[in-house]
């Protein structure tokens, strides 16, 4: 039986910019147990896609704990999130971020060999139009046959399916995996993708 979030949650109600505080980035930043969870999300999303090495960006990279990780294991990470503050809080860690909306990334044509997003594209779901924008932005700074893999909380099992459906019309086979899809409080759910 497909599932369904009831419950409001921030992204439902705020963007980015409303929602992420001074006060509300301290304490993520500051957070052992989020750097941890981030970290384990983006192992799984590398081996579920098969990322091993080269240049990648991370979409809406927050404080960074995505980013010194990758950077740990031998890539050429380069962050973008449209929230200033945690952009700051990356570059005192001395980790590539740019001020910048995934929706219109300052990038060149063909500039990265994969993508990865953790936790980030909720704050876009409620409009087809933004997840276009983004299928089309990725599709041109990735280059050919690469692999990219969105971690994030739809609000239900058919808007998973229907953006993964939005990729796959914008440049990219896509498939959907669920880890824990019986269990609301340990579910992830992942878009794998490739661009065509």
């Amino acid at each position: 039986m497909a599932w369904k979030i009831q419950n409001i949650r921030p992204e439902d109600t705020y963007s980015p910019l409303e929602f992420y505080t001074s006060e509300e980035i301290k304490r993520f930043s500051n957070s052992s147990s989020m750097k941890k969870r981030q970290i384990e999300i983006a192992q799984r999303m590398l081996k579920l896609s098969g990322i091993e090495t080269g240049k990648i960006l991370d979409l809406g990279c927050g404080a960074g704990f995505v980013l010194g990780f990758l950077k740990d294991q031998g890539f050429k990470p380069v962050g973008v999130d449209v929230v200033k503050s945690m952009i700051a809080v990356c570059k005192s860690k001395h980790l590539e971020a740019h001020d910048a909306d995934m929706r219109e990334l300052p990038f060149k044509d063909n500039s990265f060999d994969s993508a990865i997003s953790v936790s980030a594209l909720q704050w876009l779901i409620g409009e087809n139009a933004d997840i276009k924008k983004v299928a089309k932005e990725l599709n041109r700074v990735l280059k050919s046959k690469s692999k990219a893999v969105f971690q994030f909380y739809p609000n239900s099992e058919e808007r998973l399916i229907a953006i993964a459906g939005i990729f796959s019309r914008n440049g990219f086979s896509a498939k959907v995996a669920i880890d824990n899809s019986d269990n609301p409080k340990k579910r992830l759910c992942f878009v794998l993708l490739q661009k065509d």
